[in-house]
């Protein structure tokens, strides 16, 4: 009776990874978007969306729209806040219908969430143009105050000015006819500032607040690393962004990068991105790994061997030591990979028969 019973749950264990594999094998081994969550996002809407959340690169831009498009859930009332981590982001994602064991998700651990603040009133004074001259005028100012900055400030910053003037200012300016000097100003150089600006020759004088914006900070390494590195905090530092350096995709806060490994050498200074970083590699090629196999809540343990390396997030591809049977599996640990059947991305029969027809 014993054997039978042992027997019996051999068969079913086996039928039950039989079908997990065959849904696994449908899953096509391509590389996903790169998702990486911020440690904190504005939502100016009411519904939260990935693209609110994350920084997403795709293989096309359309792809990475649609990724960018897609409703979290609805967000909380003005000034509330609300923290979503990245396992719930990927629940989320996956409720939707993404097939999120085909993207490779990064970035912070949690996101906080904030209402997007109310737009200050407008003082009542301040006179807002309809005409080109007088958006040349105040293009003018800002400019003016941009200059003084760069020269009297930072001369790497790239200065963000927005001002606004009364239609008596917006006049005197237009009698200046480009010769327009600004001075003033005060630490910490952002938020509102109070500018004097010089008319013409200099015998006219006008006071002017101006808003200068927090400049773009990325994150650059404070020391030089090796490929392999697993990055510390001590190893980071955050800077304002340099006007002309190329940024796009960089990393905005520590948090993103804290924990990641070094894919190549990285001098100091070098601003990062995912180029440069991935998270830590948790399955070695050729590692002999715990494969958890889930299908309509039974979960089934079994054993695998790595044919690649992996990051947590990432499909690798595994071979069964029972019959060398070859799966994709998603890494979740140290040598720990899972199979969902019931999320994997099946190609419709009628889809399979029609392309195997006009093959």
């Amino acid at each position: 009776m014993t054997n039978a019973m042992s027997e019996l749950r051999t068969n079913v264990t086996y039928w039950l990874l039989s079908i997990v594999f065959v849904f696994a094998s449908w899953t096509a081994p391509v590389r996903g978007a790169e998702i990486q969550l911020r440690s904190n996002a504005i939502v100016g809407g009411r519904v939260v969306l990935l693209g609110d959340v994350a920084e997403i690169v795709a293989g096309s831009e359309d792809e990475r729209a649609a990724l960018a498009a897609t409703e979290l859930l609805p967000m909380p009332v003005v000034d509330a806040q609300k923290s979503l981590s990245l396992r719930e982001v990927q629940d989320l994602l996956a409720l939707r219908g993404v097939a999120t064991g085909l993207h490779h998700f990064g970035g912070a651990s949690e996101v906080q969430l904030a209402s997007a603040p109310a737009q200050a009133t407008r003082q009542s004074s301040a006179y807002r143009p309809n005409g080109s001259a007088a958006r040349s005028a105040i293009s003018a100012v800002e400019n003016a105050i941009a200059k003084h900055l760069t020269r009297n400030v930072d001369g790497d910053r790239n200065w963000k000015v927005a001002v606004e003037l009364t239609e008596e200012q917006v006049a005197l300016v237009q009698t200046a006819y480009g010769r327009i000097a600004a001075e003033g100003g005060s630490q910490p150089w952002h938020g509102r500032q109070q500018f004097v600006l010089r008319i013409g020759t200099g015998e006219k004088e006008v006071t002017v607040d101006a808003e200068i914006q927090s400049p773009d900070m990325v994150v650059v390494a404070a020391r030089s690393l090796a490929k392999g590195d697993v990055l510390r905090e001590s190893d980071l530092a955050v800077e304002p962004a340099k006007r002309g350096v190329a940024q796009r995709g960089a990393f905005r806060s520590l948090e993103e990068v804290v924990g990641q490994e070094a894919v190549r050498p990285i001098v100091a200074g070098q601003i990062l991105d995912m180029n440069y970083v991935r998270a830590p590699v948790l399955v070695q090629r050729g590692d002999v790994v715990t494969v958890y196999a889930y299908s309509g809540g039974v979960r089934v343990k079994t054993t695998g061997r790595s044919r690649q390396p992996g990051a947590k997030g990432e499909l690798v591809e595994i071979e069964s030591l029972a019959d060398r049977r070859r799966f994709f599996a998603r890494v979740a640990d140290i040598q720990v990979v899972e199979v969902f059947a019931s999320a994997a991305q099946a190609t419709p029969l009628a889809s399979r028969e029609a392309a195997a027809t006009q093959r």
